[in-house]
């Protein structure tokens, strides 16, 4: 059975929350994933994806598209959490997969480009949990900008490193 992507549902809560504890360190409060799955999809709001296979849920993406910056030309949508089940499921395509769906959404929402923040301390191609290199496969680019005190973790501020994906020209799936 292949791996599919569907939009959550309300009844997922426990499913998400329980990838999210699993793939982060600092994983969503219970009412900031109530709010997310309950108005997920809707319009102007985060869309939550999950990704299944096996008869299990490996997966998920939140992404939103941003609203227009006053004398910026692009859309952009802003990719905020991304997981893959640690262990067996990762490096199978999964998190290429959530990509994908976010992309095609994006490009059905005629973003310009995807957008993520990465901390500072998970770019680090030494580190077993460094986030740039899959970035890098799935053909986003460090821009450059740093934002400062980006998240509060481990008891201090952290740096967020922006990484952007180019969307003109690119055709829906």
């Amino acid at each position: 059975m292949e791996p599919e992507v569907r939009l959550t549902r309300p009844t997922d809560i426990n499913t998400i929350r329980d990838l999210d504890i699993k793939c982060y360190d600092y994983p969503l409060e219970m009412d900031d994933w109530k709010e997310l799955l309950n108005n997920s999809g809707k319009e102007n709001k985060s869309r939550v994806v999950i990704v299944e296979g096996h008869r299990k849920s490996l997966g998920f993406g939140v992404w939103k598209m941003l609203p227009p910056e006053v004398g910026v030309n692009e859309q952009v949508c802003a990719l905020h959490r991304l997981g893959v089940k640690p262990g067996k499921y990762r490096g199978k395509g999964l998190g290429k997969l959530l990509i994908k769906t976010c992309e095609a959404h994006a490009i059905r929402m005629q973003a310009d480009l995807i957008r993520y923040v990465a901390p500072d301390f998970k770019c680090n191609k030494d580190d077993e949990d460094d986030i740039s290199g899959f970035l890098s496969l799935v053909e986003f680019y460090a821009t450059g900008v740093i934002v400062p005190s980006y998240k509060f973790m481990y008891g201090r501020w952290v740096d967020g490193f922006v990484f952007e994906k180019q969307l003109r020209g690119v055709s829906a799936c």
